[in-house]
């Protein structure tokens, strides 16, 4: 059985590119790839918390090295938290970076009056518990609980359903 392919004009082309542009526009298309409410409520919550660390911490800094500095930071506080401080050398490898840029990136962080450096290991500052701080941090805790009843909201109607 032979087929003939049948090739659209540049009229029927444009046709269906205006169809599909109206589509996105509607926002009634559907994607090819479910994508679950859990995930779509952590990635929310990810991004708030991120949006709200990175806005308090790194003011005026392009977005994508607020995120690098404040996941830094994130490494330093833990290590603070477990009194296991941060080398440099730890740094390094846990971000596969050289151990000149993440000596840079500890400056900054310095330089924003969050981190000192002791000998060779960094340690959080008294920085770190002011109030607008605190603040920032009771917010991320409201932004975690409320992403954790919606999961809990979202399981118990999948478990229903």
């Amino acid at each position: 059985m032979s087929t003939t392919a049948r090739y659209k004009s540049r009229n029927e082309l444009r046709e269906d590119d205006a169809d599909r542009d109206a589509e996105r526009e509607g926002y009634d298309i559907v994607s090819p790839v479910e994508c679950s409410r859990e995930h779509e409520v952590i990635t929310r919550m990810f991004l708030a918390l991120a949006r709200g660390i990175c806005g308090k911490y790194f003011p005026g800094k392009p977005l994508h090295h607020q995120s690098e500095l404040a996941f830094l930071l994130l490494y330093v506080i833990i290590g603070h938290v477990e009194r296991k401080p941060m080398t440099v050398s730890k740094l390094s490898r846990a971000f596969g970076l050289s151990r000149a840029t993440t000596a840079r990136w500890l400056s900054e962080l310095i330089a924003s009056g969050y981190v000192e450096r002791v000998g060779n290991v960094y340690w959080l500052t008294e920085k770190t518990n002011s109030p607008s701080v605190q603040n920032v941090v009771a917010k991320n805790v409201n932004l975690i609980i409320a992403a954790a009843k919606e999961l809990a909201r979202t399981k118990v109607a999948k478990m229903n359903g």
